[in-house]
């Protein structure tokens, strides 16, 4: 794995920890705005976007849009892939204690 898939895997796990902390949802505005505040600094939209997109396709979260704000839900096994009881692909495995 190199160093831009390690970024990403890490960004995941922030989305889903995010989704988890805030009750299981929040729109993609909010998701860039708190993944700036703890280190993933100049991420474009975009990618955080994809990120979300690979979260829906691994059953990690759900999508609604409405209008042009995307609705991230976590799913019961992102909580559990957020919280270490489970692994995904391309999503950084917590480390012990959070």
């Amino acid at each position: 794995m190199n160093f831009k898939e390690h970024l990403a895997a890490d960004r995941r796990l922030c989305i889903l920890r995010i989704l988890a902390e805030t009750g299981g949802s929040a729109n993609d505005s909010v998701l860039h705005t708190a993944l700036e505040s703890i280190g993933h600094r100049r991420q474009s939209r975009a990618t955080i976007r994809e990120d979300i997109r690979f979260l829906v396709a691994s059953g990690l979260c759900t999508d609604e849009w409405l209008e042009h704000i995307q609705i991230v839900n976590i799913t019961q096994r992102g909580v559990d892939v957020a919280e270490g009881r489970e692994e995904a692909a391309g999503v950084k495995k917590p480390g012990i204690g959070g």
